[in-house]
């Protein structure tokens, strides 16, 4: 290793959860249209899980009542321990987003029960919360790396990455981190093998067709 070089980086916690965000994500992760997406949000909302479903808002009032959500949320069997440290050691102030004037961003509001929800249900729910919690946790900090190496005493090559130093977020959106990126920490004049080396040819390819997640955007 010639050189190794780090860098403090951010990963930011979420907005607030708007209608838009809610419709791409259901159909690029549960695999539900658009329609029936919203149709599942109104009946939480109806049922008395979650707030209002229909809004552009991405940012909380001032005086939203964040502790009553937790509250509520230290009740649920899966979300309760983490809504809980968040009571008790303190929570981050939500980024600021958009705020239509219409309705905060979808949030829960009571904790769902083992068995109360049916599974496409439970998936809807169980994203709005992690959204909710996501978005008043830290945000998530990295170093980045960037290493210079010698191959063959001749050859000089890169390696970026990151390492994960404060998952902040992502203990309750696991899904959101750049795990593809993170590489070891090297020490200047470390040696490594190299098991393989290759050359790929390969075409630019051509874009693929609209998803229903890329016309609701």
């Amino acid at each position: 290793m010639l050189s190794v070089h780090e860098t403090p980086m951010t990963q930011p916690r979420p907005q607030g959860l708007n209608t838009v965000k809610l419709l791409k994500v259901g159909s690029q992760s549960f695999g539900c249209g658009a329609h029936e997406t919203l149709k599942i949000a109104e009946g939480l909302y109806l049922r008395g899980f979650t707030t209002y479903p229909r809004t552009e808002s991405t940012t909380f009032s001032n005086n939203f009542n964040f502790k009553e959500v937790l509250s509520a949320l230290k009740e649920h069997h899966e979300f309760g321990e983490y809504a809980g440290g968040l009571l008790k050691n303190g929570y981050e102030k939500p980024r600021k987003g958009v705020d239509a004037g219409d309705h905060p961003p979808i949030t829960p509001v009571r904790a769902a029960r083992p068995g109360e929800l049916g599974d496409r249900e439970r998936q809807v729910y169980e994203y709005i919360t992690c959204t909710f919690l996501a978005c008043i946790s830290k945000d998530a900090r990295y170093s980045g790396i960037r290493t210079e190496l010698l191959i063959g005493g001749e050859e000089k090559f890169k390696i970026k990455g990151q390492v994960l130093q404060d998952s902040g977020f992502l203990d309750i959106m696991p899904w959101q981190r750049h795990a593809d990126k993170e590489i070891p920490v090297y020490q200047v004049g470390d040696i490594v093998d190299v098991k393989s080396t290759g050359i790929v040819e390969g075409r630019t390819a051509p874009p693929g067709f609209l998803t229903e997640a890329d016309l609701i955007a």
